[in-house]
């Protein structure tokens, strides 16, 4: 159906002259496109602030690298991640979407394209943040009380145990597994169950970073998973470290 543009214009004038319609001045649209862009931006940086705090917690802790031990090991990454952190990005996630879609060139679009979009940004965003450690300084902040927010949280992060997952050095070698230091200062003894049994080429020594799996029964660890810790992380090493003899 064609629609004659003069009786849209016609309309439009009878209701401007009737009052009915009134002009908005320019610099209230323009006001309005700046608030909205400093929200998105705003909360992208809490998605990625949020999404790195849930890497640095199981990465620092151990849990990160427990899917590599197979389902049990999935079991422990699944108990130990924090899904209430996980539920606040979702949120937030959810959030900047719909206020994207404001945004004409991306409500004409598929939602499947933007949320792509935007899952891009925040796994680059997130490794820069990572690359920089960026969690990692603020812990360290936080240790020594020179953090001015969040000194609290990051210091109760830090006290926090993951169910049958341990981060920490090897302090001594012993015939059946060998002493562990963990985050808190806690010496372990480990004991390597036949499944645990370190691969060819990793490193088994005093003075290792490993991430072991196991149950614990007060401070004897009975591993069903060991593995060598990637890299070695700020906060990842107790402040007193045990001298080897």
């Amino acid at each position: 159906m064609n629609i004659d543009p003069h009786n849209i214009r016609d309309a439009v004038l009878k209701k401007i002259q009737s009052g009915q319609a009134k002009m908005r001045p320019h610099w209230r649209f323009v006001a309005r496109a700046i608030l909205i862009l400093l929200l998105l931006i705003l909360t992208m940086f809490i998605i990625l602030y949020l999404t790195s705090l849930i890497h640095f917690m199981l990465r620092r802790g151990g849990a990160w690298f427990a899917p590599s031990f197979g389902w049990r090991g999935l079991r422990v990454f699944f108990l130990s991640f924090p899904w209430l952190i996980g539920a606040v990005s979702l949120f937030f996630l959810l959030a900047f979407e719909l206020i994207l879609r404001r945004y004409a060139f991306a409500y004409r679009r598929p939602l499947i394209y933007s949320l792509g979009a935007v899952l891009l940004l925040l796994f680059f965003g997130g490794a820069i943040l990572a690359r920089i450690h960026f969690q990692e300084k603020l812990f360290l902040r936080a240790e020594e009380n020179r953090l001015p927010f969040g000194r609290h949280m990051y210091q109760e992060f830090g006290r926090r145990r993951f169910a049958h997952v341990h981060a920490g050095t090897i302090s001594e070698l012993r015939d059946n597994g060998f002493t562990l230091t963990n985050r808190s200062g806690e010496i372990l003894t480990i004991i390597l169950e036949p499944e645990a049994r370190p691969a060819r080429g990793m490193n088994i020594s005093a003075g290792a970073d490993v991430v072991v799996l196991g149950d614990r029964e007060d401070h004897t660890i009975r591993a069903f998973g060991l593995r060598q810790h990637p890299d070695r992380p700020y906060g990842l090493r107790p402040r007193r470290r045990m001298r080897i003899r």
